[in-house]
């Protein structure tokens, strides 16, 4: 992730998760989460086809973004990515003040564009 300045902001967490909430049971290959690496890009991997939420997060100690409050709080600003059987996609992820949630193969970058 990067700011609006172009600096990497590898303090965030970037996730995703089923956008049908009957999947949304943690430690299943699709619920993941990662830090961005220092140029801003990220990376999952070996994600089931589906349709899919990617969101940003500020905070998130241990899995506790994986729980349905969580996540429920996520969907309401994560940006939808639909995954087919063997399909790779890149989505930049655009953060803003109002996009990252106080609970703190898909590829992308992104920028904050708060700072």
């Amino acid at each position: 992730m990067l700011t609006a300045a172009g600096q990497p902001a590898p303090e965030y967490l970037v996730a995703v998760f089923p956008a049908d909430r009957s999947a949304w049971r943690a430690g299943t290959r699709r619920l993941k989460a990662t830090r961005p690496g220092s140029d801003g890009h990220f990376s999952f991997v070996d994600l089931p086809p589906g349709d899919y939420l990617l969101a940003a997060l500020t905070d998130a100690p241990d899995d506790d973004w994986q729980t349905p409050a969580v996540l429920d709080a996520l969907a309401k600003s994560g940006v939808k990515v639909t995954l087919a059987e063997g399909e790779k996609k890149n989505q930049n992820l655009r953060i803003g003040a109002t996009h990252v949630n106080p609970f703190g193969a898909i590829s992308g970058s992104s920028r904050d564009a708060s700072k």
